[in-house]
């Protein structure tokens, strides 16, 4: 699981009480040779560490 970067507390409040949070307060799978290839290909970080809109999880267990 990557965590989702903020740069503030009030980011972080925001994000908790975002719509995209409740849907899926879990995260997202990645994988992490596709990671490796986006950070030595030079992509920017900004860009990696954005988290996917992946929806609701259905996997959940609760």
């Amino acid at each position: 699981m990557v965590l989702p970067r903020v740069d503030t507390n009030e980011d972080a409040i925001a994000f908790k009480v975002s719509q995209q949070f409740a849907d899926n307060p879990i995260g997202v799978d990645f994988d992490p040779e596709d990671l490796i290839c986006r950070l030595e290909s030079g992509e920017d970080e900004k860009s990696i560490k954005k988290r996917p809109k992946i929806g609701k999880r259905t996997d959940t267990p609760f």
